[in-house]
């Protein structure tokens, strides 16, 4: 009964055309993208999580891609489905930047990659700013700890 089900599917579903069978199969060209991470310096830096994410409307049915930098520090998105994308990097030790962002310290998406099918970025190139780290000790005029003191950092800024 099953064998009788199974050949009546078979043969009310069309026939498919596959690369084995001398047809083309219906498939939507990729995108792909490529580039390096590197410190300010220039010296290209390994382990860098690089991620492309789905921008705006492009978000319902759009998956994010994440790569890791090799030893030269390059990065690679092989089959990316076309669409809007941020790409950002980042790495233990440095600040995260977005692609396009006018300055490392600015918290926007950085700019819009729209990936045409078939479409090739190549040379995206990230220069990560290495994180700061302060430390030192609160004391009194005796040199003894200060308890529960409050520190804060603050920038300051040229008026020049």
């Amino acid at each position: 009964m099953r064998w009788c089900l199974f050949l009546l599917l078979a043969a009310l579903l069309p026939a498919q055309s596959t690369p084995e069978s001398g047809g083309t199969a219906a498939t939507v060209p990729t995108a792909r993208l490529e580039g390096q991470v590197s410190s300010q310096a220039g010296e290209p830096l390994r382990k860098a999580t690089v991620r492309l994410e789905p921008y705006g409307g492009s978000r319902q049915n759009a998956v994010a891609y994440t790569d890791t930098s090799d030893t030269n520090g390059n990065f690679v998105f092989e089959t990316v489905t076309p669409g809007r994308y941020t790409l950002s990097a980042q790495r233990s030790g440095f600040l995260m930047q977005n692609y396009g962002a006018r300055s490392a310290f600015n918290t926007g998406p950085g700019a819009v990659l729209t990936l045409a099918p078939g479409q090739a970025l190549k040379d995206l190139h990230f220069k990560l700013i290495p994180q700061g780290v302060i430390t030192g000790r609160v004391v009194d005029s005796a040199g003894d700890p200060v308890q529960r003191a409050q520190v804060r950092v603050m920038r300051m800024y040229s008026m020049r």
